[in-house]
């Protein structure tokens, strides 16, 4: 069972990490960047992802895995040369994969098929 009080300070960490990020007024492929927060699934850590606002204001957090290593060689780029990009982006920034075992429908994310 997960303590109440740990997921208490995680969530007021990762939200603190969210807001810093999100002011950094980061783009890529000319749309704002934000970042979207992943919750714990077995310990009192969340994550956090990094994804583009749409034209319709969805957030976008998946990506074909040329724009992803893109997204991320541009964040590394960004954090090398701007202090505020480096205390937010942690130096082990990583490109998270999914193992797609089974392919989605056609005309679901034809680019992941």
């Amino acid at each position: 069972m997960q303590d109440p009080e740990r997921i208490g300070e995680a969530r007021r960490t990762i939200n603190r990490m969210k807001a810093r990020f999100d002011d950094l007024g980061l783009t890529f492929d000319d749309r704002p960047l934000i970042a979207v927060i992943r919750p714990p699934l077995t310990k009192p850590s969340f994550g956090l992802a990094v994804g583009t606002i749409e034209p319709s204001g969805q957030v976008r957090f998946t990506f074909d895995r040329a724009s992803a290593f893109r997204l991320k060689d541009q964040l590394v780029e960004q954090r090398a040369a701007r202090p505020d990009v480096a205390r937010a982006v942690h130096r082990t920034a990583f490109v998270y994969t999914v193992n797609k075992d089974h392919p989605s429908p056609p005309d679901i994310c034809p680019e992941l098929n």
